[in-house]
């Protein structure tokens, strides 16, 4: 299972939550014996109205309760970390890999669905991450010994369990086949309802010139109601289930009460045994519940890490150079050559350039002209390497710029593209955006300032009743 892979790098958190998942197990389980205890010895047996016996007892389930109430505690802060810890990792890495892709793996995905997948995929894997910590592993533990116990206990009263397991079995199984291709479908249909939002927010201008509100509004309609369609149809299946568990632990509490009442009155089972069998019964069957609701939910998971996944494996076309190469330090800085580069855009049917031959001499300035869909920007973009061409060759100062790191090449290269773009915060801060807030100087001849400086004082001017 790939969900399995993303705990590996937490094998002692996951032992310490097994571990207190076991305590509080055993403390829960231990319940029943004594409660069948207290009745049979204490209430209709040999210490019937024995105040000290009595208080023994309780105080022994008292202990148990608290420790139950701890472990649970601390099982569930251990696997909250982790599953926020993996979401953390996961977040990182996808955006990381996202930063070393060229356009042409961006618009592969679409950015709505990239940010669909480093949040809401992301989101789900930390869910499931948590209930497989916190329920997948208790419950097994929880049903095996209580399986164990009613074997134990004997009464004849086993086929009642085995029944409503097969009751439990069968109504999982068939929301299973009804929820399963449901959830493949709904991610999708998120990243959809973020395409068409993000479309509407980026040309708002240009859907008001054309008066076509009311088109890009029918088409978000469709896509959210087409999401709203299928969580309503997961959700009802889904709520369907407990209460037919519930129908069914009812129908087996009941037969179990039936059953065991004539056992009881033949003799063959004491009142506290049948009681405790009650509560056993409960705990299997509530245990196979939380195997099977987290086998119904699970599936959404795997799409979710499958999402993830294929973002992670991509290979971006642009790759850093295993060697890297610098420009020799008396190399002319600044000498950008085009040799018989030749590109073609992905799934594009002709090339854009072909067979460009162009040289700029450090110090001068190179105007490249030409009508719309010449190619101009693209030979730009072919300059820090956000693509490389098909074949020739771009040198910098001599130096071929798939043999240059990333970082040394972009370093060298100044890039400013057809459409500005802001980033979030200061302007000062976007005109400093490549010096990683070294640049005083830019911001002193632009007259800006940072946020919280004072303005600059001219020499001789007074502050009295400035702002």
């Amino acid at each position: 299972m790939r969900l399995a892979r993303l705990l590996r790098g937490h094998v002692g958190e996951v032992v310490a939550v097994f571990a207190l998942l076991l305590v509080q197990a055993l403390c829960e389980l231990s319940l029943p014996r004594y409660m069948s205890d207290i009745v049979n010895v204490g209430v209709v047996g040999a210490q019937a109205g024995n105040a000290a016996y009595l208080g023994h007892m309780a105080l022994v389930m008292f202990g148990f309760c608290v420790g139950s109430l701890a472990a649970a505690t601390l099982s569930g802060l251990i696997a909250s970390r982790v599953a926020a810890a993996v979401a953390r990792d996961l977040r990182r890495k996808v955006f990381a890999k996202v930063m070393s892709f060229s356009p042409a793996e961006v618009n592969r995905f679409s950015q709505s669905s990239l940010i669909t997948r480093c949040t809401n995929d992301v989101q789900q894997i930390q869910n499931m991450v948590a209930i497989m910590l916190r329920m997948v592993m208790f419950a097994p533990v929880m049903g095996v010994v209580a399986v164990v116990q009613v074997m134990t206990m004997g009464g004849g009263l086993a086929w009642i369990v085995g029944a409503a397991l097969l009751a439990v079995l069968g109504v999982v199984a068939v929301l299973f086949s009804l929820t399963m291709p449901r959830f493949k479908v709904m991610q999708s249909l998120v990243d959809r309802v973020n395409l068409v939002a993000r479309e509407m927010l980026d040309g708002l201008m240009t859907i008001r010139a054309f008066g076509r509100q009311d088109h890009e509004l029918e088409r978000f309609d469709e896509a959210s109601g087409d999401l709203r369609d299928a969580q309503l149809f997961v959700n009802r299946a889904m709520t369907l289930m407990m209460p037919l568990m519930m129908l069914v632990m009812n129908i087996a509490t009941v037969a179990i009460v039936w059953f065991g009442s004539h056992g009881v009155a033949a003799g063959a089972m004491r009142a506290g045994d049948m009681m405790a069998f009650i509560s056993y019964a409960m705990m299997i069957v509530m245990s196979f519940l939380i195997v099977s609701m987290a086998a119904v939910i699970l599936p959404r998971a795997e799409v979710s890490v499958g999402r993830v996944q294929e973002v992670l494996s991509v290979e971006p076309a642009v790759r850093e150079p295993k060697h890297p190469v610098a420009p020799a330090a008396d190399a002319p800085r600044g000498r950008l050559v085009f040799d018989h580069v030749r590109f073609r855009y992905p799934d594009a049917e002709g090339d854009v350039v072909s067979d460009v031959s162009v040289s700029t001499a450090p110090g001068k300035i190179t105007a490249i002209v030409g009508s719309t869909g010449s190619g101009k920007s693209t030979l730009v973009q072919l300059a820090p390497r956000l693509y490389d061409p098909m074949s020739g060759a771009v040198t910098l100062d001599g130096v071929d710029t798939r043999q240059m790191s990333l970082a040394d090449l972009r370093s060298r290269v100044g890039y400013v593209p057809q459409q500005g773009f802001l980033f979030s915060g200061s302007i000062c801060s976007n005109v400093a955006f490549d010096t990683d807030g070294a640049g005083r100087e830019a911001q002193a001849r632009a007259g800006l300032r940072r946020p919280g400086e004072g303005a600059r004082r001219a020499p001789g001017a007074h502050g009295h009743g400035q702002r």
